[in-house]
């Protein structure tokens, strides 16, 4: 009698397999990745409204990108970039789908004129009429020097302050108009060719010495002269004159 193993050979189920063999793994869709529909294309703008841009595309409106430098005007060519369902009524987490964005801006449309948006709300404004620079507080910082070259050059401010190891100022002319001056020197020393001085009262005091020369010196009083001294001397190397109404010695 004849035996065929084959016949008696039992196929056994998956789950009696080797226990080191690795179980095939369901199929998985691959996740697709954001943004894979969003597209680059051209458009221009027709408006703003506050941090919105309107275009003349299909989206609507946009905001400008953080890297879009150049604030885009009505009027100008930019590139935008567009998801394919970009929220364009409102904001992006409201509607469920991100805005367009505004990403360069291709070509001016009007006249040569251009503002740098930069954060912290500082615009850089450059025209034919020159540069604007816009900011909360400017400070200029230079290691070695700042050099300032001008025709004219005009400061207004409520209150300025100028603080200088030494001050060294040149000019032709000078024109100065104050409701109060303080000055206040430890040494003051001028050399006038020639000062004229016209005062509505003038009071002086000095706590020293008031040591005056001069070749020649003229007072010429109007109405009263008064000199109060605890001792008085008057020397004159040749003549000596006193002329009035009245003189009383003594």
């Amino acid at each position: 009698m004849t035996h065929d193993s084959r016949a008696s050979m039992t196929t056994l189920p998956a789950s009696s397999a080797s226990p080191g063999a690795a179980a095939p793994l369901p199929p998985v869709d691959a996740p697709r990745a954001s943004g894979a529909d969003a597209s680059l294309r051209a458009s221009c703008v027709t408006g703003r409204a506050g941090d919105w841009l309107s275009l003349d595309d299909p989206v609507g409106r946009a905001r400008r990108a953080d890297g879009c430098l150049l604030a885009p005007d009505v009027g100008d060519r930019v590139l935008i970039w567009a998801p394919a369902r970009a929220c364009a009524h409102g904001d992006g987490d409201a509607c469920g789908a991100p805005p367009a964005y505004v990403l360069a801006v291709l070509a001016r449309a009007g006249a040569p004129h251009a503002a740098l948006a930069l954060p912290g709300g500082v615009v850089l404004e450059a025209g034919a009429d020159g540069l604007r620079i816009d900011a909360p507080r400017i400070a200029l910082a230079a290691r070695d020097r700042i050099d300032a070259c001008a025709t004219r050059v005009d400061v207004s401010a409520h209150r300025a302050r100028v603080r200088a190891a030494h001050l060294d100022a040149h000019a032709q002319s000078i024109v100065g108009r104050a409701h109060d001056v303080r000055l206040v020197a430890r040494r003051f020393t001028s050399t006038i060719g020639r000062a004229l001085h016209t005062l509505g009262d003038c009071f002086r005091r000095v706590c020293g010495v008031d040591d005056l020369r001069a070749a020649r010196a003229r007072w010429r009083i109007d109405e009263r002269a008064h000199l109060h001294a605890r001792d008085v001397t008057l020397l004159a190397d040749r003549h000596v004159g006193i002329d009035g109404e009245r003189i009383d010695l003594g």
